[in-house]
């Protein structure tokens, strides 16, 4: 379809002039009386039938339908007609340039740190270029000839904007994005007319890295030197080979650990660049030596703090065992406290009723002997009262002060892991803990019941002799 487009464009062109861009393209001309009105009806015939691009006609610069235009062509008229050929782009994902030099100059103009490309809109999108021997495979578009049939390019692990943006400072916020993965090349060769894309990839690709991107134009370095320089300013032969090494960086920078990933890469990279070169040539051209160092120091670093976790872990191990032990010792001086009081109560009674064995009614009938037991009864519930609250408060304090030096002088266990020990020691202890201190309580109101009616229950355990 649009390669007959493409000829009938062609043949317009011999005898009009034309001016095209990524949202258009426009002829104009003055009609003469040998040329042939077909050409415009077979133009609207093939638009119309791809019903994703809108052409409006005009003669002498006044807005008419189609066939009015056609009637009304007459010797020294002059017409223009425009396509629209993003009218509905979001539908068809396709566009089209039918003059290479034309989509040059618009490629060049191209940002890979501006939201407005079309190359990093939210759907994939196909170019196809009138004439175009080459083809290049992005992950968010694809350009090639009308004749030619191509794939996107798919690719994992690229980390995204919003991960990026978490990393590197960006000073530049109006419509700045950084979106590698949209941007990335697999397939294609980088020559004049698509240097500017391989530009692009390359240019977000290293972005990834930086301390900080001032703008589009600039990035600060931060490693053993703090280094400003601008981001692109020579043409240097970029490949899919040279993308693929870049991007095996940024995977690895951002796979885990990133911040000493990322100061290990800048450190290496910043004492060898060449200041008088832009970022992306030097990048090139260190980026294997720098990963291959990153790499060296990182595996060090790791074996080092892996010797401190496990330090950092026994020590909290032991802590926590001194915490789930409070829990026990509190049920255990509780039960104790109990069993204490209870023993008490017996021997009470034993020798209140044995040293009156021979006259029950008087005890029975003792308003002090049941004053005693009501105050004994009034022992319990003040005991279980103050243990409870100072055992709590005890628990409670221990607990939070050891979160709180713990949270404030961990470094090597990270807070998701902090949170399953505690779960699954302390959190069941403390379970445990409330559980039989419930328990407990409940025998200590039991008690105390019976003391406080401990002469009418005997009462009526014993006969009373009228005697």
């Amino acid at each position: 379809m649009l390669s007959q487009l493409f000829n009938s464009f062609n043949i317009l062109a011999e005898y009009a002039e034309y001016s095209e861009g990524w949202a258009f393209i426009n002829f104009k001309g003055t009609w003469q009386e040998s040329q042939d009105v077909q050409i415009f009806k077979k133009v609207k015939t093939l638009i119309d039938e791809n019903s994703f691009y809108v052409a409006t006609w005009h003669l002498d610069d006044q807005a008419v339908d189609f066939d009015t235009f056609t009637e009304d062509l007459s010797e020294g008229t002059n017409w223009n007609f425009n396509v629209n050929k993003i009218a509905r782009l979001a539908v068809s994902n396709t566009t089209f340039f039918f003059n290479q030099e034309m989509f040059r100059q618009w490629s060049r103009n191209l940002d890979a740190f501006d939201a407005t490309n079309p190359l990093l809109s939210s759907f994939r999108l196909r170019i196809l270029v009138n004439g175009f021997n080459e083809k290049v495979i992005a992950t968010n578009y694809v350009i090639c000839s009308a004749s030619q049939t191509c794939k996107f390019a798919e690719v994992d692990f690229i980390p995204s904007f919003s991960k990026i943006n978490s990393v590197i400072h960006i000073a530049a916020r109006d419509n700045f994005i950084v979106e590698p993965s949209k941007l990335f090349i697999t397939e294609g060769n980088c020559t004049d007319i698509t240097l500017p894309f391989f530009r692009m990839a390359v240019q977000s690709l290293g972005a990834c890295i930086v301390s900080e991107l001032l703008n589009n134009e600039a990035v600060v370095l931060r490693g053993i030197r703090k280094i400003e320089m601008p981001i692109f300013k020579n043409a240097v032969r970029i490949d899919t080979n040279v993308l693929e090494e870049l991007k095996n960086t940024i995977v690895w920078v951002y796979e885990d650990k990133t911040d000493i990933k990322q100061k290990l890469y800048l450190d290496r990279f910043t004492l060898d660049v060449d200041l008088s070169k832009d970022y992306v040539s030097e990048l090139i051209l260190l980026n294997r030596t720098s990963l291959e160092q990153a790499k060296e120091r990182f595996s060090f670093i790791t074996f080092e703090r892996k010797d401190q976790y496990q330090k950092e872990l026994r020590d909290l191990l032991k802590d926590l065992k001194g915490v789930t032990d409070l829990y026990s010792s509190k049920v255990r001086g509780l039960l104790t406290n109990l069993l204490r009081d209870v023993l008490a109560g017996l021997l009470l009674i034993g020798i209140t009723i044995l040293s009156k064995i021979e006259n029950v009614n008087s005890v029975t009938s003792s308003s002090i002997i049941d004053l005693v037991f009501k105050a004994f009864a009034a022992y319990f519930l003040l005991s279980i009262v103050y243990q409870t609250i100072f055992d709590l408060l005890d628990i409670a304090n221990t607990k939070n002060e050891f979160i709180f030096w713990k949270q404030t002088s961990r470094e090597y266990i990270g807070q998701d892991e902090f949170k399953r020990l505690m779960i699954n020691t302390v959190s069941k202890r403390e379970l445990f803990t409330y559980i039989f201190y419930g328990l407990l309580i409940i025998t200590y109101f039991a008690v105390a019941y019976i003391s406080y009616n401990f002469i009418n229950i005997l009462k009526n355990l014993i006969p009373v002799s009228n005697c």
